[in-house]
């Protein structure tokens, strides 16, 4: 739906989802590092998914987690880059990088 998260946030929901998994806080100035881009296009972006798609919460120390919901999407896109990356290797004989 219209108000589902656009391609650029659903990027910033897996980058959060693989930085948490790595057991790492997870703050604006890591995500712009990773993502390449200004602070404050993260900051903007991060403002998006919190208040208006409620995708990630951060608590007093500006660290962010997904919510449930944030969660359930980000999954649900790594799972799918993995079957991608493993079809690509498998069928194609590509190298996974």
């Amino acid at each position: 739906g219209e108000d589902g998260p656009t391609e650029k946030e659903r990027e910033y929901l897996e980058v959060i989802y693989y930085l948490a998994a790595r057991n790492e806080p997870v703050i604006a100035a890591r995500l712009a590092r990773w993502m390449g881009v200004q602070p404050p296009t993260v900051t903007h972006i991060l403002a998006q998914l919190e208040d208006k798609k409620k995708l990630i919460a951060r608590d007093a120390r500006g660290e962010i987690t997904l919510t449930p919901e944030g969660f359930t999407l980000a999954e649900a896109m790594v799972r799918r880059h993995r079957i991608l990356e493993r079809f690509l290797v498998d069928v194609m004989g590509m190298p996974w990088h």
